[in-house]
């Protein structure tokens, strides 16, 4: 097209090839505005073989380019004739311009390094420039494929911004999502404290319920007892007032019978023998009638107030009666109201479970949706330093920081910033540990990790246990030189290597030092600790298990205990060593191991299981520091028994005293070997001529070596 300037094309050998002559560029042009594929045809007849070319070899086929034109429906026949009447070698081949293109576009996909077809902005950008020479070669089409390329490239474009702006938001949700989670988990502790003091208010006011109830049923069994007693208090007063008024009419008889009889002894004194008899029978029929009277009477009062009590009496018992009446309207009101206050606070905790559940599942919801947040603190159990060095590095830290930070750690390169990565070798002095002898020069340094020094800690332990099993010594050898001939083992003639690894695990010993096996090991390799110490311990979860295990042969079901037997069999094991609290709190360890508080029986071989760093569960882990405290227990009565003598100093020999005094059957050579231990020395020789310590000392020492099997 006129006004429109070629652009530079590059060869496949990634020289750049001059422009199109104007000769090809004008026979381009024609053909491309011709009306009828007919005119083609007829002019394929006689040029089918002439071709267009440039300075350089750069050749286009008339015929190739007339055959990528579209064909009208009209001239179909014509175009099918023209293209049977091409050659087969011109037909077969691609023209040349297209060829030199695909050469081009592979030459700078493997320069660039782009080979493989996957999305990259390099990649576009190759294709970008070979549809750029296609666009200006071909200038009939060019208006149409410029705006189809700019439309792509806008599109392109719009595309890029608009995921520039989603980038903001995508952070926005991962701190809304955290923020979420924290809320979630605020209102879950708020629910979990208000359902407890719920529940124990519950609990409180059930108690108080029952407390009415039983003083309620209390009152009505001492109601019913009074009652009972007034009845038969009232029987008994009926019976003796009628008793008295037996009585005293009996009394009142016999005294009118004696005044009868003495009026009639002195009547007859006084009476003549003449006296009239008749007159005497008169008087007696008037006495009769007199008794008979007094007799109809009394029996008149016995009939018309049997039943009438004491008035007194019966102003007291009213008056109690009252009183327990009182009480017993007064607890009812109290029971009516405690009732109203239980169905209310019923009615409240159906309320808060119904809102734990909306909330429990709201927090599903927005667990599915929300990226899961990491367990962070459990970085603190892997780096050196333990929790209060993470919770340094962390402070202020978003969650790319701190991975950054954790894998720094891992890698070893920001446990020790100082840390060079070559060591300087010790030499071969005395005041070397064996295990670091080496002529000068340098070591490397791996930068071990945690994990990988834990792992080979506890291969080194199993070896060296089977080892000194093997050489059936009454010592067992010196870790230090062990350790060396450990390795030895592992890397057979490269002494290099041998002295590389002792080096890089005595360094990341003392970088992990917070970890419990790491700092033991560290310290029985360079005979600070006795390294009986660990295999004690190991010695008394081996021995437990075995007592399980065989009180277990003949159990149903197999491998599991009830509480009761579980804490019998441990209780045999420690043979009174521990007190039954101790015991208790090893069971209360199993049960939370086995996530059962609760738990009425004991899977006690799931107990026991070991990961792949030698970490246990939290029952043996109780055992250990049960196995620790009887131990310190026992050596802090040997220094309080020195205590008792008063010495500054202790020498040997006070140290075996006051150990046959706290413990007489320990074997004399279990004391040697313990002073020895105490006192740094080998030989008899030299613990005659060692120096006396004080007693502060002393215990530290003894704290670092075995003294005896406790269990």
């Amino acid at each position: 097209m006129p006004g429109i300037t070629s652009i530079a094309r590059f060869s496949p050998k990634g020289g750049r090839l001059p422009p199109l002559s104007r000769e090809a560029e004008d026979a381009i042009d024609h053909s491309s505005h011709r009306n009828s594929p007919l005119q083609t045809t007829s002019a394929a007849g006689s040029t089918s073989a002439k071709t267009l070319s440039n300075s350089k070899g750069f050749t286009v086929s008339q015929a190739n380019i007339a055959s990528t034109r579209p064909k009208s429906p009209n001239n179909l026949q014509v175009a099918l004739q023209t293209s049977k009447d091409m050659s087969p070698a011109i037909s077969s081949r691609k023209p040349r311009f297209l060829d030199d293109l695909e050469n081009f576009l592979i030459k700078e996909l493997s320069s660039l390094g782009v080979e493989e077809i996957e999305a990259n902005d390099t990649r576009l950008q190759a294709h970008r420039e070979v549809f750029e020479y296609l666009i200006e070669d071909f200038k009939t089409y060019k208006p149409i494929f410029a705006a189809i390329k700019n439309e792509y490239e806008m599109m392109l474009q719009h595309q890029f911004v608009y995921i520039k702006q989603l980038e903001p938001l995508q952070q926005m949700l991962v701190t809304v999502t955290e923020q979420c989670d924290n809320e979630v988990m605020r209102l879950r502790d708020e629910e979990k404290n208000e359902i407890y003091e719920l529940k124990k208010e519950s609990e409180k006011l059930q108690s108080i319920i029952d407390s009415i109830k039983n003083d309620l049923l209390a009152l009505q069994i001492q109601v019913e007892r009074l009652e009972q007693k007034l009845s038969d208090q009232y029987d008994k007063y009926r019976s003796e007032a009628n008793a008295r008024k037996l009585l005293v009419s009996d009394i009142n008889d016999l005294r009118l019978q004696q005044e009868e009889l003495i009026l009639q002894q002195q009547q007859a004194s006084n009476r003549d023998e003449s006296e009239d008899a008749g007159l005497m029978r008169i008087a007696l029929k008037k006495t009769r009638e007199s008794e008979k009277a007094a007799s109809q009477m009394l029996n008149d009062i016995i009939a018309n107030y049997g039943d009438v009590i004491p008035k007194q009496d019966f102003l007291s018992l009213q008056e109690q009666y009252k009183a327990l009446q009182q009480t017993v309207s007064e607890k009812a009101a109290e029971f009516d109201q405690l009732k109203a206050e239980h169905d209310s606070l019923l009615e409240t905790h159906k309320q808060v479970i119904k809102q734990r559940a909306e909330f429990y599942q709201e927090r599903e919801r927005l667990r599915e949706m929300a990226t899961p947040r990491p367990d962070w603190p459990r970085c603190g159990d892997v780096i050196a330093g333990g929790m209060q060095r993470w919770n340094e590095l962390s402070q202020g830290k978003s969650s790319d920081e701190m991975v950054s930070i954790l894998l720094d750690e891992l890698a070893g390169s920001s446990a020790d910033s100082n840390t060079p990565d070559y060591f300087d070798a010790l030499g071969t002095g005395d005041e070397v540990p064996f295990y670091l002898r080496k002529e000068e020069g340098t070591v490397r340094n791996r930068y071990l990790g945690k994990r990988d020094t834990t792992l080979l800690i506890k291969d080194v332990w199993k070896e060296k246990d089977i080892y000194d099993t093997n050489q059936g010594a009454a010592e067992r050898n010196s870790m230090s030189q062990y350790f060396i001939h450990y390795l030895t083992d592992k890397f057979p003639d490269d002494a290099e290597m041998v002295a590389e690894w002792a080096y890089n695990v005595d360094n990341a010993c003392q970088r992990y030092v917070h970890d419990d096996k790491l700092q033991l090991f560290y310290n029985v390799i360079n005979s600070k600790v006795d390294q009986e110490l660990y295999f004690s311990q190991l010695h008394a979860i081996v021995g437990l298990l075995q007592l399980l295990n065989k009180e277990n042969e003949e159990h149903d079901p197999p491998d599991e205990f009830t509480v009761e037997e579980f804490t019998q069999v441990l209780t045999t094991y420690f043979s009174g060593q521990v007190t039954p609290a101790e015991v208790e709190d090893l069971v209360k360890a199993a049960q939370l191991e086995l996530d059962d508080p609760e738990a009425k029986t004991i899977a006690f071989t799931k107990l026991f299981f070991e990961d792949d760093e030698g970490k246990f569960g939290p029952f043996v882990d109780e055992v250990k520091a049960l196995h620790n405290n009887v131990r310190v227990k026992y050596f802090s009565e040997i220094v309080e028994s020195l205590k008792k003598d008063g010495l500054e100093e202790i020498a040997p020999e006070n140290v075996i005293v006051a150990m046959t005094a706290v413990d007489p059957d320990l074997e004399d050579s279990r004391k040697q070997a313990t002073v020895a231990w105490v006192y740094k020395v080998k030989t008899k020789a030299e613990l005659d001529a060692a120096t006396s310590i004080s007693l502060d000392e002393l215990k530290a020492r003894l704290n670092t070596v075995h003294i005896k099997k406790f269990f």
